[in-house]
């Protein structure tokens, strides 16, 4: 029962979004590995985010487990959690999509961006999910640990898939734009910040029904962000247009 759990809760959903994303991207495929580099870094960087997390809320004094099931914090400190999670992962994400994509050729369409933004996304939710899963298999009782799993897998992996993707669209629009290319990529790093800590903050804060109240925003976020990348602009291939130097 728990290994079938594991692949329905952690499993399951990273590869649907892995057959989703690639069915998506059919009239202008990108290369496997440069998807395959994009996932195994992210996860990378999950794990690298987590212990500057834990370091950090170890010198502010925030509790390791503020954001585990049945565990509400006090308002103040998961209010400054959600505050610090939020910008720190999807800067952590945006750094992976520079160094890894950004250049690339194969990077030919600010849908590009999107594809890129949510396998990165995808390699980071995995190795979160896991360390829940392994986490509430361990603290929680039977019943809570079910449908915290459960949760997560869907909806915390939607929430990633999300706020990255929508960092992504930015990345991909700063790439192709001969406007202000650190304006768009800090518009992006906000946005999908600000999502990211209100998402965080329904679902760990003490207020009632708040993980329902998470699952309706992450679904009406998706709802728009869906909207965005069926956008003829999105998926139009553009060329590349070199950042000026100081000898233009």
């Amino acid at each position: 029962m728990l290994y079938v759990l594991f692949l329905v809760s952690v499993v399951l959903p990273i590869a649907l979004w892995i057959w989703f994303i690639r069915r998506e991207d059919r009239s202008e495929p990108e290369p496997g590995r440069l998807m395959r580099r994009c996932f195994y870094v992210g996860i990378t960087a999950g794990i690298g985010a987590a212990i500057f997390e834990l370091l950090l809320f170890k010198v502010l004094g925030v509790p390791d487990d503020v954001f585990a099931a049945g565990r509400a914090a006090p308002l103040m400190i998961t209010t400054l959690a959600v505050v610090l999670v939020g910008p720190i992962e999807e800067l952590a994400k945006y750094l992976v999509l520079r160094a890894n994509v950004y250049v690339s050729q194969d990077f030919n369409q600010v849908f590009d961006g999107i594809v890129y933004g949510i396998t990165v996304a995808l390699g980071f939710s995995f190795i979160e999910n896991f360390s829940y899963f392994i986490d509430l298999y361990l603290t929680q009782t039977t019943a809570v640990f079910l449908v915290s799993a459960l949760f997560r897998g869907l909806f915390t992996t939607l929430a990633h898939v999300t706020f990255t993707g929508i960092l992504g669209y930015f990345v991909g629009k700063a790439k192709f734009s001969s406007g202000d290319r650190s304006l768009l990529i800090v518009q992006g790093i906000v946005y999908a910040s600000a999502l990211h800590a209100f998402f965080d903050f329904l679902v760990a804060s003490p207020i009632p029904y708040g993980s329902v109240w998470a699952a309706l925003f992450m679904c009406c976020c998706f709802g728009v962000f869906v909207r965005i990348w069926d956008r003829p602009d999105v998926r139009m291939v553009w060329r590349y247009v070199p950042p000026p130097t100081s000898s233009q």
